[in-house]
């Protein structure tokens, strides 16, 4: 189906006419515009995003466009402010009504082609809020185009491209091939239309993005990498010299890994973590570190410290698998706080589906530290009830987990291995068992959506039978 590009643009900017240019300027800013430069003001609007006065930055940003609509730096400026604040429906309406300003500035329609990709790539709240009747991938090809087609005939916004700020100059969004090579990729890939956690073809591209990416870095000694981290750190403090410093210290964590230096690559995780304690993979990568270097009670506080900030269901989640770890590998901890933990979901936290999930497999771990197999027994039954033709080939692996954890328990691993085999050739067959909880397992087995074929889930059942058969 052809869309009319204008009618389109005109249409989903309905009722938002004024969002950008005809916001009331502050009294607080006073005549700014008439004592300070366009770059002081740019400044100023950042360090208040930077600061969290996200209000103010919104309006002085605003306030700039409405001055200076031909410079680009305030929009993306705004736009970040928009992100920092989890405003993606107000992000992806700014460029919209820019574009009826601008309908053939070809950084404009490459950026909101990027938007429409984003948000297309998951945000299903969003998609819902926009309710639009195309493809926003289709849409955002059809925007890279017309900036392709535009970009030779574009000289708006002369001083945007001049800038120097690394912050707020996104040079690279007129790049309208790397833009369109994207959404071939989404396309060929149905990345917009499977979840990624069910999307085979999305993770084998994801490995082996990571694996090129990582191609260069990897392959340089630890004696290397520790000297260019060194020489990074010395340099001024900027937005780019962090991110390169926080690159280098995964690189190198990475690299101790592969060498199987346990004790390095805790002390660099973290420095990493301490580095930038809001950085998600830091933490993640820290807790990895912690792990594989044994260090159960550092996990344990590393993962308490980040609950008492976030206090998120995951965060939560985090710190209570810490606890259960420490508890299964030193025996050191406390079954009723683990419990009082888990309890505490109900009460405290929103409860989603896959949070819940999540807890039902934290408890049967904990009832399997308790001993208590009545209660993982009907957990399980349970269980079984909500995975029957599942598609998350991670749950089933989990789920495999906590049934093998019942039967070892009970004395009857054998069981436990029989069941797994279903699982893994995709057949109930002449498989003779003894427990009415493993009819209920078979039956998950033979109605699963698609047998467990990737390398990495294959990896954890072997692993898990090799556990079974040594207990």
């Amino acid at each position: 189906m052809k869309h009319s590009r204008r009618g389109f643009i005109q249409k989903s900017s309905l009722g938002l006419a004024g969002f950008i240019f005809f916001s009331t300027t502050p009294s607080v800013f006073g005549n700014i515009f008439a004592s300070q430069s366009i770059e002081e003001m740019l400044a100023e609007a950042s360090n208040l995003k930077k600061s969290k006065d996200y209000l103010q930055a919104e309006n002085l940003y605003r306030s700039i466009i409405e001055h200076y609509p031909t410079d680009k730096r305030a929009y993306f400026g705004l736009r970040k402010t928009f992100l920092v604040q989890d405003k993606f429906l107000e992000a992806v309406r700014l460029f919209e009504n820019v574009l009826q300003n601008y309908p053939r500035d070809p950084i404009f329609l490459n950026q909101l082609a990027k938007e429409y990709t984003s948000i297309s790539l998951g945000n299903s709240k969003v998609v819902e809020q926009l309710n639009y009747n195309f493809s926003l991938v289709d849409k955002a090809r059809e925007l890279y185009q017309l900036a392709k087609e535009n970009s030779s005939n574009s000289d708006i916004g002369v001083a945007f491209m001049r800038s120097t700020s690394t912050e707020e100059n996104p040079s690279t969004s007129n790049n309208s091939d790397v833009g369109l090579k994207k959404i071939e990729i989404i396309i060929d890939n149905q990345l917009n239309q499977i979840d990624a956690r069910d999307n085979l073809k999305a993770k084998e591209l994801l490995l082996s993005n990571r694996s090129v990416s990582r191609s260069y870095e990897i392959n340089l000694s630890t004696e290397l990498l520790i000297a260019r981290l060194n020489e990074l750190k010395v340099k001024p403090k900027n937005i780019q010299r962090d991110k390169f410093i926080k690159r280098t210290y995964r690189e190198l964590i990475y690299k101790l890994f592969k060498d199987k230096d346990y004790t390095r690559s805790y002390q660099y995780a973290n420095e990493l973590y301490t580095f930038d304690k809001k950085d998600v993979y830091s933490l993640n990568l820290y807790k990895k570190a912690c792990l594989r270097s044994k260090r159960y009670d550092t996990m344990e506080s590393l993962t308490k410290e980040n609950d008492d900030a976030q206090k998120t269901n995951w965060s939560r989640i985090g710190y209570i698998k810490a606890l259960i770890l420490r508890y299964e590998k030193s025996n050191v901890g406390n079954l009723t706080t683990i419990n009082n933990l888990l309890n505490s979901f109900e009460t405290t936290y929103k409860i989603t589906p896959s949070i819940l999930i999540e807890i039902n497999y934290l408890k049967a771990k904990f009832y399997t530290l308790k001993k208590d197999y009545n209660a993982l027994k009907s957990l399980l039954n349970t269980l079984s009830d909500n995975f029957i033709g599942t598609r998350n080939s991670h749950n089933l692996v989990r789920y495999m987990a906590a049934f093998s954890d019942y039967y070892i328990g009970i004395g009857k691993k054998n069981e436990a291995i029989t069941l797994i085999n279903s699982f893994l050739l995709n057949s109930t067959r002449d498989y003779i068992v003894t427990e009415e909880l493993s009819n209920k397992i078979l039956a998950v087995s033979a109605l699963k959506s698609y047998s467990i074929s990737d390398y990495a889930h294959q990896k954890e059942i072997i692993n898990l039978k090799r556990r079974i058969q040594a207990t």
